[in-house]
Formats: C-alpha cells, structure tokens, sequence
C-alpha cells in the first residue's frame, strides 16, 4: 500500500495538504534544519485544525542525542496529542538515549496496540479517514475552514 506524506509547517499548509489528498501529516519547520521542529503553538494549532482526520507526525527538532534532552522533547511533543513523534539520530550518546526512551516507547506501543484493537490497522487508514471528513467520537463531520482554526 502506498499512502501520501505531506509535510507542513503551518495551519494554512495543513488545510492544503488535507485537500490534497495526504494520508498523513508530518509537521516541521525545514529551516530549523533537516527534522526542524516548528513551536509547540503551532503543533497544537496544527492538531486543533486536523480534528483528528489524519495521523500526524512531528520532529522533536535537531537535538543532540542527550538522554534527559530527548526524553523532555519527546514528551513535550507527545503532549501535543500528535500520533508519532520523530527523532534524529545526531551525535551524542545513542546507546544511554535509547535506554532513556525505552519506557516511553513501551508505553507507546500499548497505546497503539490497544489503538489497533479498537479501530484496526494502518492498512486501514485510507478507508477510515476519507478526504474529507473527520472521525472524532465515531461521528463524520466535513473538514472546512470554517470548522477548523486558523
């Protein structure tokens, strides 16, 4: 299966890339570097307009792989509400950040394993989600921009 990323940096580039068709939205700031993160406002503002439409994924930013750094950015970013959450893997103690994100990834994969019990799997992504509605509660709602910040 073949699914369209689109990545956004803005409310106004969300809207644009849920038109268009994208299967999932990953957000970051390209001028903050290669996984530049953009700021917490504008992720939040990013998940508020999606409404739950599409999974979306987000960069914690170009940081060095300090262990207590990359835990606190990761779950600052986690906090947003975004589905996945990107880290690089830049110079710095790999091993000690790995242990130091184990329990965070253990907790992640009970949410996305009780996530795939109760709506099935990524497969079904594309089905679930139609181009145009939000499936918030079990209910469908059209996307417009009228309904979604700006």
């Amino acid at each position: 299966m073949s699914g369209f990323l689109a990545s956004v940096r803005s409310c106004a580039e969300a809207r644009l890339a849920l038109a268009g068709g994208a299967d999932i939205i990953d957000v970051k700031e390209p001028s903050a570097g290669a996984l530049g993160s953009v700021d917490r406002p504008t992720l939040a503002g990013i998940i508020r307009t999606l409404q739950g439409c599409r999974p979306v994924s987000a960069t914690i930013g170009d940081v060095s792989l300090v262990p207590e750094n990359i835990v606190a950015r990761v779950t600052e970013t986690a906090a947003t509400g975004v589905d996945i959450v990107k880290i690089g893997i830049f110079s710095g103690d790999l091993d000690a950040t790995l242990d130091a994100l184990a329990p965070l990834a253990r907790r992640a994969s009970r949410a996305s394993s009780d996530w795939h019990e109760d709506t099935g799997s990524l497969a079904d992504l594309p089905a679930r989600y139609g181009s145009s509605t939000s499936r918030m509660s079990g209910r469908s709602a059209p996307i417009t921009s009228d309904s979604a910040p700006p």
